[in-house]
């Protein structure tokens, strides 16, 4: 009853912090704080009480236990999926989502016979993948076998959290390329960008200074590299190489001008 309730407790707090998809970091922080909490106060109980019986002890580290390990794994993989995602054209996030689904698949191939027997939620083998008793043969499942507890882990505890949080992360992952791909440019449309990188940044930051886009710089930067299908790079130091100019600081700007004044005494004529 007593990790029954560490386990209900937890799922109650975590309601409580009401994480979406989309929150921010901190959030995501403050509940893998909860998590370790959480699995503190078991591992307290776990050493000094222990279990009745070998059916509490596989329930409680194939399922109680599971509720904060397998969200401490998943929300420490968003942390690092977000805080590694690069800065620049959807294609770029594209290729890094790919490859981070890429890495869960693989993960799941590794451990395939784990995989299956998880998938068809057989039991035959649960004495052995969720008590302790197998840990002092030193045959583990575990990825880092050097972190491993014997008072607190068995061969599949942690495996099984990583296959709840990879299973997560291959759904985020996967909306996400469909977001992505949803946005970008539609086939029909043929835009071929003719201008250099540094003329593109010219026009950024003329739209910006002028009031004729409202944002950041980086964001109006983002837009542009989305509907041109290019990489702008560090635009604030390509900035800093069009004021060091002698002459012409805005000579995009000024052809910009005379192309379109010439563009209308074509059209008069």
């Amino acid at each position: 009853m007593l990790y029954q309730k560490l386990s209900d407790d937890f799922k109650d707090n975590l309601s409580k912090l009401k994480v979406q998809q989309n929150a921010p970091l901190y959030l995501r922080r403050r509940v893998i704080q909860l998590s370790q909490k959480c699995l503190s106060n078991m591992r307290k109980q776990v050493v000094s009480k222990g279990f009745k019986t070998v059916g509490n002890e596989i329930n409680f580290f194939k399922n109680l236990k599971q509720l904060p390990l397998a969200e401490l794994v998943y929300q420490t993989k968003r942390i690092q999926l977000q805080l590694q995602l690069p800065k620049g054209a959807v294609n770029q996030e594209l290729s890094y989502y790919a490859t981070q689904l890429d890495n869960c698949n693989a993960f799941f191939l590794k451990h395939i016979d784990l995989g299956h027997y998880l998938e068809m939620n057989d039991s035959y083998l649960d004495e052995y993948y969720f008590t302790r008793k197998e840990n002092s043969k030193g045959f583990l499942h575990q990825e880092h076998n050097y972190l491993f507890d014997i008072e607190f882990n068995t061969p599949a505890d942690m495996l099984l959290a990583e296959f709840k949080a990879s299973t997560r992360m291959v759904a985020f992952i996967e909306n996400k390329i469909k977001s992505l791909q949803g946005n970008s440019i539609d086939s029909k449309f043929d835009i071929q960008c003719l201008a250099s990188k540094t003329d593109i940044v010219e026009l950024i930051y003329s739209l910006v200074a002028s009031g004729a886009i409202k944002c950041e710089i980086k964001e109006l930067a983002k837009a542009f590299e989305h509907i041109l299908q290019i990489e702008l790079g560090d635009v604030y130091r390509t900035f800093v190489e069009i004021r060091a100019r002698n002459k012409d600081n805005a000579k995009f700007l000024d052809s910009l001008k005379v192309a379109l004044v010439t563009r209308m005494k074509e059209t008069d004529n």
